[in-house]
């Protein structure tokens, strides 16, 4: 989980001014879909992912969704 800092498509959507709903017609999706990415109940779709990264140039890609687990040493 990231919790320790905000979700970087929550980061995304605070700084342009979005909300979940708007961001959801942006990306095609539910603003539930949305809001369930940035809570880390669910992943993207590679669709979706591949839409969020079309739409915002770039701003955000894959390796800000998916984490790793933490290893046992940390």
């Amino acid at each position: 989980m990231i919790s320790a800092k905000q979700h970087p498509l929550a980061s995304y959507l605070a700084r342009e001014n979005i909300t979940l709903t708007e961001a959801g017609h942006r990306f095609g999706c539910a603003d539930t879909t949305i809001s369930r990415i940035i809570n880390d109940n669910r992943p993207p779709s590679s669709e979706l992912m591949q839409r969020i990264i079309d739409k915002t140039n770039g701003a955000l890609l894959p390796n800000q969704f998916y984490r790793l687990p933490h290893s046992a040493a940390e």
